[in-house]
């Protein structure tokens, strides 16, 4: 049972949670659409895929802002409720979000800046030169390598949403007003 105190605090908790479940929406469903709509919609629909590169280079720049602010949502959402839940269940929340933050970092910022410094040094991904295969095998590991992270880190996202939503409901919990 989660006890709390007065209708100020199930306010407080009722916005956390609010937060936290948006910050998880807004970061699994910005990887779903992008990684499984946008980005292969423009290099089927495109003539080049040079021309869909850069085009998705623009997109993934503000994709990363967007992806950094909804697990700011996250964070700031746990936050808020990490009062009123028990520390086994605060210990949990605390894993998933760290997962997913250092998840993001490694394919948001390490692999996605290491795929861009690789591209820098490959004249076109439409002619393949000889001496420049290398460098385009190397792309094509990092690119598996940001697509299998950021598919964990949105399978953690999902998990933590029904992690939190179990603790709440599922699991029989009841908010309790202390008069």
């Amino acid at each position: 049972m989660i006890l709390i105190e007065n209708k100020t605090e199930i306010k407080k908790f009722i916005i956390g949670s609010f937060f936290l479940i948006c910050g998880i929406a807004i970061f699994v469903g910005s990887l779903i659409m992008f990684g499984y709509c946008v980005a292969p919609t423009l290099f089927t629909i495109l003539p080049s895929k040079d021309l869909a590169g850069m085009v998705n280079q623009a997109i993934l720049i503000k994709f990363r802002i967007l992806q950094g602010i909804s697990i700011l949502m996250m964070l700031g959402g746990f936050i808020i409720c990490k009062n009123k839940l028990i520390s086994k269940e605060r210990n949990i929340h605390i894993a998933f979000i760290s997962f997913i933050m250092i998840l993001f970092l490694f394919y948001g910022i390490y692999i996605h800046n290491t795929m861009f410094t690789l591209t820098q040094s490959i004249t076109s991904f439409d002619t393949i030169l000889e001496n420049e295969k290398a460098i385009i095998q190397q792309f094509r590991q990092y690119h598996r390598y940001y697509s299998a992270t950021a598919l964990i880190a949105a399978g953690l996202g999902l998990g933590l949403t029904l992690y939190h939503i179990s603790i709440l409901i599922i699991s029989g919990k009841e908010i309790t007003i202390k008069d």
